[in-house]
């Protein structure tokens, strides 16, 4: 679903095409986003992910995250110890995730555009 921390922007997916997800901190400024672009430096890592539908991405991993849902989509999640699960959501949700390794699908009628926040480990205190 989203990038991988070793790979740049984009995943592999089943068909061949490519999804993508990208750092917004080096994404070109959007109008509404100025203080998204630069939350990169400050413990988090700031993503955009879009897919088409049908979509597969790789087996890949996130850091805990939250994901904010900027339009309507159906996506099927299989996580690493073979569990599935299938979330819909609406223009506005938000979900909150601990670290997990995952494969996703996309399996609804639209490309999902989200944005993902994920945790960054940082210095002990």
């Amino acid at each position: 679903m989203l990038e991988s921390p070793k790979r740049s922007g984009a995943h592999r997916l089943s068909h061949g095409a490519q999804a993508h997800a990208r750092p917004l901190a080096r994404a070109p400024p959007r109008a509404g986003c100025p203080a998204v672009a630069h939350a990169q430096g400050c413990g988090v890592r700031v993503l955009e992910h879009r897919d088409a539908p049908g979509d597969i991405t790789h087996l890949h991993h996130h850091p805990a995250f939250v994901l904010y849902a900027l339009a309507p989509f159906k996506r099927k999640i299989t996580l690493s110890d073979g569990t599935m699960i299938v979330r819909t959501f609406k223009a506005g949700d938000v979900l909150y995730s601990p670290a997990q390794t995952h494969i996703g699908k996309n399996i609804g009628t639209t490309p999902p555009p989200v944005i993902v926040v994920e945790m960054k480990a940082g210095p002990a205190p």
